[in-house]
């Protein structure tokens, strides 16, 4: 059935019509995509940023997609709910909100979609069009696979030889960074950000002294303090191209093929990262011993793949490092996203992070 809902989004896409078909469709049926654990959802408060569209032409054309809308304006809405009441943790997150790895999101995925190497496009759903103005506003019309799930902790071993497939084919290639729009940190950005990122992890102090013991939320403000001093220690020149948004929530499975999706956080960092979100999104019922397997896997895996070997110290501290950098990071802004929200994963990505925690003696 028809309906005249979101008349803003409605206005927004005929004109998008105009440009990708030269027409109008005859039929145009608009269907909010997402659940009640959707971030963008409700980040964008009035309307979704995500819709199932179903076009019949006048000649007898059809077509079915996912679009996206994507705007500066979403960013701002996001960092607002993050901050709820405090302009000043709004202004800190607003200047130092790069690291955060949403600068220039808008437009990334499009720019990933654009240039990404042809040989990697088999695990990618696929992009049909992109429509962009000088507003900021982006619209991005992509393939929807039906009957997909979402990937168990048994899949991990084969996400590992996907996403390492992209850690190798850009390993140390720093010229993607422009190419993609990708988000790059250097310690500089990390010195200037501590403050807010301490600022952040602070303001949760009543669940972080439920989940974490004296001692570890000593060491974790210990290491926020001190970010950029402890990213010199890192094996030099140990980056690629990562996801950074490598969940579970952003892999579809269908027929024992994976795609990954939702590029927009994209980054030119350490491969470990990814691994560190993997784990952090679905440890289900995993022993310590299994966590440490695929661990070793994900690293014998990369080195196979880029020739890299790391020594044993070396990794270690990519592990900590990446994990105290996720979880004081992106992790302390979704559970202030989650303050309001009551997301039921962002709660687990918390535990899982903590367990990860303890299990590597951080």
């Amino acid at each position: 059935m028809q309906t005249e809902d979101y008349p803003n989004i409605r206005r927004k896409s005929r004109a998008a019509f105009d440009v990708i078909f030269k027409e109008q469709p005859e039929k145009f049926i608009l269907e909010p995509v997402g659940t009640k654990d959707s971030i963008l959802g409700q980040i964008a408060l009035k309307e979704p940023s995500i819709f199932r569209y179903k076009l019949e032409f006048k000649s007898g054309f059809k077509t079915e997609f996912i679009g996206k809308w994507k705007s500066r304006k979403l960013i701002i809405n996001g960092a607002k709910v993050i901050c709820a009441d405090s302009i000043s943790l709004l202004t800190s997150i607003l200047l130092r909100r790069k690291v955060l790895g949403f600068n220039h999101s808008e437009y990334r995925e499009n720019a990933f979609y654009q240039n990404v190497d042809s040989s990697l496009k088999q695990y990618l759903i696929e992009q049909y069009w992109h429509i962009g103005d000088q507003n900021g506003v982006h619209f991005l019309a992509m393939e929807e696979i039906k009957g997909a799930t979402r990937p168990k902790t048994d899949d991990f071993k084969k996400i590992i030889d996907i996403i390492t497939d992209f850690h190798a084919k850009y390993y140390q290639k720093r010229t993607v960074i422009e190419k993609m729009s990708l988000n790059y940190y250097t310690d500089e950005d990390y010195n200037r950000s501590s403050k807010m990122l301490l600022k952040m992890w602070r303001t949760l102090s009543s669940q972080n002294d439920v989940i974490f013991t004296t001692q570890e939320i000593d060491t974790i403000e210990n290491f926020i303090k001190n970010i950029a001093t402890e990213r010199k220690k890192l094996p030099n020149n140990h980056f690629s191209l990562t996801h950074n948004d490598l969940s579970t929530r952003n892999i579809f499975k269908k027929d024992n093929n994976f795609y990954i999706y939702d590029w927009e956080m994209a980054c030119y960092q350490n491969p470990e990262h990814d691994l560190i979100e993997l784990l952090c999104s679905n440890l289900g019922k995993m022993t310590d011993a299994e966590i440490i397997s695929l661990i070793k896997y994900f690293r014998s895996t990369l080195t196979k793949k880029t020739g890299r070997k790391l020594s044993d110290k070396e990794f270690r501290a990519l592990l900590h490092f990446n994990l105290l950098e996720f979880s004081t990071n992106k992790l302390s802004s979704l559970r202030l996203f989650n303050l309001r929200a009551k997301v039921a994963f962002i709660n687990q990505f918390t535990k899982n992070s903590a367990r990860l925690i303890r299990l590597f003696g951080i």
